[in-house]
């Protein structure tokens, strides 16, 4: 009896404990058994992108319609034949610019004609201002020599000889003589008269002699008279009246020379001017003619290098259909596209939630459709900054980024235009710690796991690194050997982590204020170096110190251009924290000018600058460049680097991989 008493209560205590164990581990009605829980061991994880792709051609020439307007195809080479460089391809009808071409030809001959008079023109001008500039030149040195004819040599300090004066001087001295003359004859007579009075009175002369040397007297006295009378006319206003007449007829020659050489510089000026006026009507005329001429040459479209006919097309969006012949083509609009089918790429367009996993020069592994027995291997060969526009004519939201893949190997069987799906390989991480991506929950902007400690679950906070499709990496948090729920457990309340979002807002915030202050500091340094006028137009008003909205949109554009050179170049932009230091690396810069798409974003962003305080507005933000087209890793609810996405990390749009 005391025996089956034992035994029974072995049984009971074994029951006992083989119904506690499971009660133990029960949460509010749901047991958690092991298929509910996943152990964490290092493991190796490679993380890829999956998409799918279209391959075209390494290089390709579109050939456009050079016509202005719009040109109508008369004949077209068949799509798909190959071509060699030189080779006609198509023809436009230019009817209408050949009889435009006819015209113009009697157009460019009437204003040659037009510009040769001008020359001619030009040059009888020139003639006879030289001509009427001599005589003009002429008549003040003639003027000048009537008047030193006239006054005679000048000299100093000694009376002139005979053949130092002038007209004035000889008739001056004439007059003189002649009053000398007239004194002498009066005095001569004089003495006659008084010695024929003498002979008179003794009666040796008649009265007669007397009468007749008184008389004399007379006559000598009137002549003297006359002489001095002369003299003074002469002196008073003959030569006074001839002095003035030649000296301003000097001073008229004088300003006549002048008055020439103006009129003559003007008649000369309206002749240049007409010259250059034919000229440029004649270059104008002849750059018409030779327009209309490259016009008909370029109706003829030849291949400018080997390759593969494939027609554009016409039509909207939805519908769109090959360019055929008779189809009316505008002017830059394309019409054939020779690929070069020796070397073939890949295109694909990576969802702006998976583009900061992809950089240049990633290894990627090819598959096309149409050659599904091999593997094609290559690299990333370039990644757009910016998402492009065609992608999101149907669907606004979704921003997609062009990506092209260079592919390695023989390359002979795949043509332009097939089909492809493309792995690219983002990390390959060895012996580190991962769970399933359905383990991770998300509150607010904290990540945490249900981890198993003594038989009951836990909520523990996690810092996640890269994931694919399955796994996740776990940086803190976790360690080997620790149970995680594969799904929440229910009946328990999930954490609200209140303090934790605050400090992690808080930080960011503190974060986000550093940078902005990094570049005022920048722009700051930069305005010292501009003028007084120029730092107050561009700052606006000194008494306002808040900053506005255009320098708001200049720093997130600095950001953003930024990130996108330390992902062109990460190894030449490492240490790299502002676009200042970039002007310090001239390596770095010359490849970031050889790069088109960083050269442009550069452009844009400091002809923002220049343009900010006086338009209003800042550098240029497209969309997905750190805008609302492109969601942080917070608002993703994963660390940086890692591409899980949706609430709960369920799963990786687009992402997958494998262990």
């Amino acid at each position: 009896m005391k025996t089956t008493h034992i035994i029974v209560a072995v049984l009971l205590i074994g029951a006992a404990l083989f119904f506690w164990k499971p009660w133990e581990a029960r949460a509010n009605g749901r047991d958690i058994v092991a298929a509910d829980q996943y152990e964490v061991i290092p493991r190796d994880l490679r993380v890829t992108v999956v998409e799918s792709a279209t391959l075209e051609a390494g290089t390709s020439v579109d050939l456009r319609s050079q016509i202005e307007g719009r040109a109508t195809i008369l004949w077209l080479i068949p799509e798909g034949t190959p071509v060699k460089k030189g080779q006609k391809v198509a023809e436009l009808d230019v009817s209408q610019i050949r009889d435009r071409l006819e015209t113009q030809k009697i157009s460019v001959a009437r204003s040659e004609a037009a510009y040769i008079t001008a020359q001619k023109n030009f040059e009888i001008q020139k003639n006879k201002n030289a001509s009427e500039i001599e005589k003009a030149r002429n008549d003040l040195l003639f003027a000048e020599l009537d008047l030193e004819k006239f006054l005679g040599k000048p000299v100093k300090g000694r009376e002139k000889t005979m053949e130092e004066m002038g007209e004035r001087d000889q008739q001056l001295v004439d007059a003189q003589s002649q009053i000398e003359l007239a004194g002498e004859d009066l005095r001569r007579a004089k003495s006659r008269l008084e010695w024929t009075r003498k002979l008179h009175a003794k009666k040796y002369v008649t009265d007669l002699d007397l009468e007749a040397d008184r008389i004399a007297v007379l006559k000598a006295s009137n002549q003297l008279k006359l002489a001095r009378n002369r003299l003074h006319i002469l002196q008073t206003y003959t030569l006074e009246k001839k002095d003035r007449e030649l000296r301003a007829a000097r001073k008229e020659a004088e300003a006549q020379l002048v008055r020439t050489k103006l009129r003559c510089e003007a008649q000369l000026a309206q002749q240049r001017a007409e010259l250059a006026s034919k000229e440029r009507q004649d270059e104008l005329e002849k750059s018409k003619l030779a327009k209309l001429q490259r016009q008909v040459e370029a109706s003829v479209l030849y291949a400018p290098q080997d390759g593969l006919v494939v027609y554009a097309t016409v039509g909207n969006r939805r519908n769109q259909s090959p360019i055929d012949e008779g189809t009316d083509v505008r002017q830059g609009q394309s019409i054939i596209m020779l690929p070069d089918v020796s070397t073939i790429r890949a295109k694909t367009s990576i969802h702006e939630t998976q583009i900061d996993r992809i950089a240049v020069g990633q290894k990627v592994t090819l598959k096309v459709d149409a050659v599904p027995d091999k593997v094609f291997f290559g690299r990333v060969s370039r990644v757009s900054v910016v998402p492009d526009s065609r992608s999101s004519w149907f669907s606004p939201d979704i921003k997609l980024y062009t990506t092209r893949i260079k592919i390695f190997g023989d390359t002979t069987m795949l043509r332009p235009g097939q089909s492809a799906s493309v792995e690219i390989q983002v990390a390959d991480l060895k012996n580190v710690l991962a769970i399933p991506v359905q383990c991770i929950n998300r509150q607010g902007r904290v990540l945490y796991v249900w981890k198993m400690v003594k038989g009951k679950p836990q909520a523990q906070i996690v810092e996640v690194g890269l994931t694919n499709d399955k796994f996740i990496e776990i940086k803190k948090g976790l360690q080997s050997g620790d149970k995680v729920l594969l799904t929440e457990p229910e009946g328990i309340e999930a954490p609200s982590y209140k303090e934790e979002n605050k400090r992690l807002e808080n930080a960011e915030k503190q974060k986000e204020a550093h940078a902005a202050k990094a570049d005022q500091v920048t722009e700051a340094s930069a305005s010292r170096r501009l003028p007084a006028k120029v730092r107050t137009r561009r700052s606006g008003s000194s008494s306002d110190p808040k900053p506005t909205e255009a320098s708001d949109r200049r720093r997130t554009g600095s950001a953003a251009i930024l990130k996108a050179i330390q992902e062109r170049f990460p190894q030449e932009a490492e240490g790299v924290t502002s676009l200042r230091a970039i002007f310090k690396k001239p390596e770095l810069r010359k490849k970031i000018m050889a790069d088109p798409e960083l050269k442009k974003m550069m452009s844009a962003m400091m002809g923002g600058r220049r343009r900010g305080s006086r338009s209003g507005d800042g550098a240029p933000r497209r969309e997905g460049m750190r805008g609302p087209g492109r969601r942080s890793h917070r608002e993703r609810g994963v660390g940086p680097g890692n591409g899980a996405r949706r609430e709960g990390m369920r799963g990786s749009r687009g992402g997958r991989g494998g262990n």
